[in-house]
């Protein structure tokens, strides 16, 4: 992709590192690395993740001389894993800066011995790189708190934030109609809405509400793994069932179940248990067909407590579903995008005790014009991040890194081209 006013003549050479697959994907670093380079399967990230033979691959003479053939101007290496893979490189790349990616600060997840081998890395990655990405406020904070080794880091070369984009295949994917006239109604309309306004824009608000009335689902779209804190949405679901709230709203909890793990299987049978009517879909599920779930969806519930972005909560909003989010400060980092002062995203203390979420949740289905609010707005700036301004952003944050003269590619990065290789 090329950021707005950039001329071919003027292309930057890239060389991307990613350990990250994409067939069967379905981790957030991997849909942000397909965006950016498709490649062939998924396989582990964490300390466990094939890093030591993706560095060993590095070192193929095949690799070195189409490397060296390249002559690449910058290297993007993604996450801690592409850093040995990086350091192989490095001869065949001639000096050309690094700018290391992180996608998911994984240190703040691993412990023992992975925490100190993840860890090491992170830092070491942002000690060789002349700039630090992260997805996130909470994980640039992280990095300089926990991760950056005291007084390495100058202040140019802190992490800073480039949110990820909304993929172009999802974004093309056409968004309910009601939703986007009652988005026109709202736009740069204060958070009271379209309330009492007359004509066109209280037809667009009436419409909108009975379709958002009409969706039954309040799903849940997160990988059935601890470290997502999907058993967070079975408990209010358990709640919400105690207390009679999912008849009186009518609505049928749905869960993505593709893994079948103890874990996995110990949570869908206690979903079934409370609510019987669940939809739990049990394989991968693509785009398009994610889209028709999200625009049946009420209300999409993302249960983590800390979520380096939470790539899903921008997909439903694309779509027109507006999410509950943890109130955390940031802690998920969608939030750095969709933000509720704006009236784009619900924010609750999700580690408060679940009768006290249902109880919530219950009061919030009951204004379903402030969900169709939401929803709208939601959808606004979802699609309004996309590829092109995400790429153009990381140019603008590497011109930068550059101009701090820290180091310059044989070009200058004025209208760089940021496709990938």
């Amino acid at each position: 992709m090329e950021p707005e006013g950039a001329s071919m003549s003027q292309a930057l050479r890239i060389l991307f590192l990613t350990l990250e697959f994409r067939a069967g994907t379905f981790s957030g670093n991997g849909v942000y690395a397909i965006a950016q380079l498709p490649v062939s399967s998924w396989h582990r990230l964490d300390a466990g993740a094939p890093w030591r033979e993706y560095a060993a691959g590095a070192l193929s003479d095949d690799v070195a001389e189409a490397v060296r053939a390249f002559a690449p101007q910058l290297v993007l290496a993604v996450d801690w894993s592409s850093l040995p893979a990086a350091r192989n490189l490095r001869p065949a790349c001639r000096g050309a800066p690094l700018v290391f990616l992180n996608y998911r600060v994984f240190s703040r997840t691993a412990a023992g011995e992975d925490l100190e081998l993840v860890s090491g890395f992170e830092s070491a990655a942002m000690e060789e790189s002349i700039l630090t990405v992260a997805l996130s406020r909470s994980d640039a904070e992280y990095l300089v708190s926990h991760v950056s080794r005291k007084g390495s880091q100058a202040a140019a070369t802190l992490p800073k934030v480039l949110l990820p984009a909304l993929r172009e295949d999802v974004r093309q994917l056409r968004p309910p109609a009601e939703l986007l006239r009652l988005a026109e109604a709202l736009r740069g309309a204060p958070l009271a809405g379209a309330e009492g306004q007359q004509g066109e824009c209280a037809a667009a608000k009436a419409e909108a509400v009975a379709a958002m009335a009409a969706r039954s689902y309040l799903s849940c779209v997160v990988r059935l793994s601890p470290e997502k804190e999907p058993e967070r949405f079975v408990d209010v679901v358990e709640a919400m069932a105690a207390k009679g709230l999912l008849e009186q709203h009518s609505l049928t909890p749905l869960l993505l179940g593709a893994a079948n793990d103890e874990y996995a299987q110990a949570l869908k049978a206690r979903l079934r248990a409370a609510a019987p009517q669940s939809v739990i879909l049990e394989r991968f599920v693509g785009p398009s067909e994610l889209a028709d779930l999200y625009r049946q969806t009420r209300l999409n519930f993302h249960p983590s407590t800390y979520d380096a972005y939470g790539m899903t909560v921008v997909e439903a909003a694309s779509q027109g579903a507006p999410s509950i989010v943890h109130d955390g400060n940031g802690a998920v980092g969608a939030t750095d995008l969709l933000r509720s002062a704006a009236g784009e995203v619900f924010l609750l203390d999700l580690k408060a005790p679940p009768e006290q979420t249902a109880a919530a949740l219950g009061a919030l289905l009951s204004q379903p014009g402030r969900l169709a609010d939401t929803a709208a707005r939601a959808m606004l700036r979802a699609r309004s991040w996309d590829e092109s301004a995400n790429a153009a952003e990381l140019v603008r944050l590497v011109r930068g890194a550059v101009e701090a003269g820290r180091a310059c590619p044989a070009q200058g990065l004025d209208g760089a081209d940021t496709t990938n290789q």
